[in-house]
């Protein structure tokens, strides 16, 4: 029997498996790159999976087959079901709906970054470690913040083995959660993260970005939608004013002397890092950690967000999925490159769809909410670290 293209099955909290859902009516799905996911379910309330789906804990594993007869799904989700939602009638056969918390929830916001991850609570307040901080390999720094919080908390997650892979970030944390920290320094490093159920247990899993190398237009029929932006660096140099009075007061200059050729211009922001004590090491890698964001942010802006189908040349599973670089050129404008970050797929009576989209295009309000609420609350914490 050929599997289905959209699949949903059920386990336990104890990642146990439990079966798969039989009765699916329709489901909505989105899988994102550096971002948790998403996936809302109905299920028809006679089928065999809803008490267990209504068990606390309950677990869903969900995965999309580009190829209905490949060994391993083209995408997959895993997580925890967060909300159930019904209208029953008595003597009728009614849907049931399902939303699940995908699995990158519970690592990169449920959890904070301690400073000292291998010891006590009462004992993270040493001057000499006020922070966690490392610098490397963003895998390799990805991971063992990860690794070392994931234990602390005896979170059921298997962290594999670095393979020192993508551009060097610097990482400083002192009780924030992990993905105030380590975004967008990761995702700029050309690395994706992924925690995902596999048997009884969760891996996190790391994807290297990959590029597609044909241009994509509207005139060929994959690009459905979309919309471009271009615009100049606002600062190419941060000063950053650190601890001391008067005279006294330490300074440090990061000056991105690529960008400056590029653009021809130099262009000065300062920033107050000015904290409590710290080593000479901490203090230097936190104060480098904070010019770099600031150069991240009032950085040049060349991207677009564009709806994409699949064509004969483009089909998902075949060199474009998640995290893939394109390039694409709506009308007569300039080719903007920037990346797959989420890839739809919905099913009901009507059939499959499968739709990529490129950039940060989000069409919910929810989304657009919690975005704001994310980033207000990352600023108020950064307040109070600085």
């Amino acid at each position: 029997m050929r599997t289905p293209a959209l699949t949903f099955t059920v386990y336990d909290k104890a990642y146990q498996r439990r079966g798969p859902i039989r009765g699916l009516v329709k489901a909505d799905v989105s899988f994102r790159w550096n971002q948790a996911g998403s996936a809302t379910f109905d299920v028809r309330s006679t089928d065999r999976r809803i008490p267990d789906l209504r068990t606390p804990g309950c677990r869903v594993v969900v995965e999309y087959w580009a190829d209905r007869d490949a060994p391993t799904p083209t995408l997959s989700m895993s997580g925890m079901v967060g909300v159930e939602k019904g209208s029953p009638r008595t003597g009728q056969q009614t849907a049931i709906t399902f939303t699940l918390q995908d699995d990158w929830v519970e690592v990169f916001q449920g959890l904070i970054g301690w400073v000292r991850p291998d010891k006590a609570i009462d004992k993270q307040g040493d001057d000499e470690d006020s922070y966690w901080e490392s610098e490397g390999p963003a895998e390799t720094v990805a991971k063992a913040l990860i690794a070392a919080n994931a234990t602390r908390a005896g979170l059921t997650l298997t962290v594999p083995a670095s393979s020192g892979r993508g551009s060097s970030i610097a990482v400083q944390i002192r009780f924030q959660p992990l993905v105030d920290e380590l975004f967008p320094a990761v995702d700029e490093a050309g690395i994706g993260l992924q925690v995902l159920q596999q048997g009884a247990s969760r891996t996190l899993l790391t994807q290297v970005r990959t590029t597609y190398p044909e241009v994509l237009t509207d005139a060929t029929g994959e690009v459905v939608e979309g919309e471009y932006m271009l615009s100049a660096p606002t600062a190419t140099r941060v000063v950053a004013g650190a601890n001391g009075a008067k005279d006294k007061r330490v300074f440090r200059r990061y000056v991105d002397t690529a960008r400056e050729a590029q653009w021809g211009i130099r262009r000065e922001e300062f920033i107050d890092v000015s904290s409590g004590e710290y080593s000479l090491r901490t203090f230097e890698v936190a104060v480098l950690a904070a010019m770099m964001a600031r150069l991240r942010e009032t950085g040049p802006t060349s991207g677009c967000n564009a709806k994409l189908q699949q064509s004969r040349r483009l089909v998902i599973g075949d060199r474009i999925s998640l995290g893939t670089q394109v390039q694409i050129q709506l009308g007569d404008g300039p080719i903007v490159t920037d990346i797959v970050r989420e890839i739809r797929v919905s099913t009901d009576d009507a059939g499959l769809v499968v739709q990529p989209l490129v950039g940060l295009w989000d069409e919910s309000g929810d989304k657009k909410l919690w975005d704001l609420i994310a980033a207000g609350n990352k600023r108020a914490r950064t307040q109070e670290v600085w």
